[in-house]
């Protein structure tokens, strides 16, 4: 949990929602970062420039913690 919290986003968290968590690669080097996007892995499929890495997907529960959602 304190992890998930910790990530950078530019999203405002709403409960009630999913968000999708993504590891993004830096080409300069072997840094990366992961970030929250309100767009799911099958949406991404289909963008041959995407070459982000699906972590999971997260609901954002009433009680501001993240649920790993496994389907």
């Amino acid at each position: 949990q304190n992890e998930l919290h910790k990530i950078n986003t530019k999203l405002k968290l709403v409960s009630g929602n999913y968000y999708y968590l993504y590891e993004k690669k830096s080409n300069k080097n072997s840094d990366s970062f992961k970030y929250f996007s309100l767009i799911s892995n099958e949406e991404w499929n289909n963008t041959s420039k995407f070459n982000d890495t699906f972590l999971g997907k997260y609901f954002y529960d009433f009680d501001k913690q993240f649920i790993k959602v496994t389907n």
